[in-house]
């Protein structure tokens, strides 16, 4: 018996592996190991394999009104394997199951398939089952159409879950988590661990493309890599309870409807017990509510998630809506482009005209943000500042000053001036009749005898500062201060945060003879 060592035993199961063969007029009868007398049914190909096999089925529709089991680990092949599901044409091999398919064994592969019409609510509601307890499935190239759910998800995480090139469209018909099309939570999955979700398309599904809703801290879904996958016109991107150690990075989410379960429309909702969530390089574009809403709704709070260089844009009421502050670090919201040069829309913001910012922020949590949008957008959206003096600060009744007004900006392009700034001084300082001095680019009025300055347009050079320089005089003695207040100079890099101060000192008729 010396000659059963490991390597042979590993090369028994390897020349004893089976190709079997599904066709249209197959017939259930033998062991569809021959291409030319295939099998009729998946189910009865399953039934005669080993673990190892592949089973190949052909273009055509296969419709049963029972579940299909795979209890084996088998490579399952479709007339479409290795062909992208999100664009390609062609024949299909449809699977038309009522009560869908039920994956119970471990590094299932299913590739090239339409699988469609899973419509029994009570099992298994989705077109495609993973049970708990199965590790590393990949579920590449498929079409998941007329479901009421796409595919329910569980990996053990040994190994990982691959679920790549498929297109996930229309799964709306009626039942418990009707028009998802990536579904799982502690009674689905339980506890998920180790997925990608990569290059996916999703479309027309009424209430998720993803939904990672483990609702029980005790069953976590930890270490998904969700990137590069589309999500249209569906009533919401991705939502997530209880994820961990997790990243979302270079999808597109356009065009988030109303979901029909009464939910919240958004791009993405994290919504309890995320830990440790990374949200980057993402398009996130036009919804009828919230790009990103963080929430408490399980009561737990959310830690340490980070959202940066992502385009936000297009939200009826808000790019970003925050009801429960998450802990961790005060700039998680920073870098990201919101639609407008200017920044979000808040008072924290007052000449921000991008998408809105609601709820429990700071300033800090979303400054400094992209001047344009990701990849290529700088950060920095430092406001410009205003400084003003009176030079001299003191004079004589009807004796010279002049009003010398600096505009400055560190950012590393120029700072456009998108609304007048207007400086209003005391009626007791009137400006005299030479005409300004303006480096700032734009139009400067300042009519003589007036108490008013005013610049239209012009912009504040990169790295640099301009002024404005306007003689006045008074005919009053006294002490005036002159104030430009916060927010009065708009740009396209935000508005000034801090007021300028200026005081002039009027003495009264100067008598050369003392």
């Amino acid at each position: 018996m010396r000659w059963m060592t490991l390597g042979s035993i590993l090369l028994s199961v390897s020349v004893f592996a089976a190709d079997r063969y599904v066709a249209e007029t197959g017939v259930d009868t033998g062991d569809c190991t021959d291409p030319l007398n295939s099998c009729l049914t998946l189910q009865y190909a399953i039934d005669q394999s080993a673990a190892g096999d592949t089973i190949n089925v052909a273009s055509g529709t296969y419709t049963t009104i029972s579940l299909v089991m795979i209890d084996k680990t088998l490579t399952i092949l479709g007339a479409q394997n290795g062909v992208d599901a999100r664009t390609r044409s062609g024949d299909e091999s449809v699977l038309s199951n009522i009560e869908g398919i039920s994956v119970t064994a471990n590094a299932v592969v299913i590739d090239g398939f339409t699988i469609k019409d899973s419509s029994n609510p009570v099992y298994t509601g989705y077109g495609l089952l993973i049970n708990p307890g199965i590790d590393g499935t990949h579920v590449v190239n498929n079409i998941f159409e007329n479901n009421i759910a796409g595919l329910g998800l569980a990996n053990v995480g040994a190994t990982q879950a691959v679920i790549q090139y498929n297109y996930f469209h229309d799964n709306n018909l009626p039942g418990g988590i009707s028009g998802t099309g990536i579904y799982t939570d502690q009674y689905v999955g339980g506890t998920v661990d180790n997925v990608l979700i990569d290059n996916n398309a999703f479309a027309n599904n009424e209430n998720a493309g993803i939904g990672l809703s483990s609702t029980d801290p005790n069953f976590p879904e930890s270490n998904f890599t969700i990137t590069n996958n589309t999500v249209d016109n569906s009533g919401r991107g991705f939502y997530f309870f209880n994820v961990v150690s997790s990243s979302v990075s270079n999808n597109s989410i356009t065009n988030s409807v109303d979901p029909t379960d009464g939910g919240f429309s958004v791009a993405l909702g994290i919504y309890g017990g995320v830990n440790g969530l990374t949200i980057s390089n993402n398009n996130l574009e036009t919804g009828t509510l919230d790009g990103i809403r963080i929430e408490n709704i399980t009561g737990d709070n959310n830690n340490f998630i980070n959202i940066h260089e992502n385009n936000i844009s297009g939200f009826a009421e808000a790019g970003l809506f925050v009801v429960n502050y998450p802990v961790g670090a005060i700039d998680y919201a920073t870098c990201n482009w919101w639609g407008n040069p200017t920044g979000p829309t808040t008072l924290l913001n007052p000449s921000g005209m991008g998408d809105k910012i609601f709820g429990e922020v700071i300033f800090e949590n979303f400054h400094p943000w992209l001047l344009a949008p990701a990849p290529d957008g700088i950060c920095g959206g430092v406001p410009p500042s205003v400084s003003k003096i009176f030079d001299p600060s003191h004079i004589y009744q009807g004796h010279i000053s002049t009003v010398v007004i600096t505009l400055t900006n560190v950012n590393n392009i120029p700072a456009n001036i998108t609304a007048p700034l207007v400086d209003y001084m005391s009626y007791n300082i009137v400006v005299q009749a030479d005409a300004p001095h303006n480096d700032c680019g734009g139009i400067v009025t300042a009519p003589a005898g007036g108490s008013v300055i005013t610049l239209f347009g012009g912009a504040i050079p990169a790295g640099g500062s301009c002024t404005i320089h306007v003689k006045v005089t008074s005919y009053h003695e006294g002490l005036y201060e002159n104030v430009i207040p916060a927010g009065a100079l708009q740009t396209d890099l935000g508005s000034n945060v801090d007021e300028a101060d200026a005081f002039l000192r009027v003495f009264g008729h100067f008598d050369s003879e003392d």
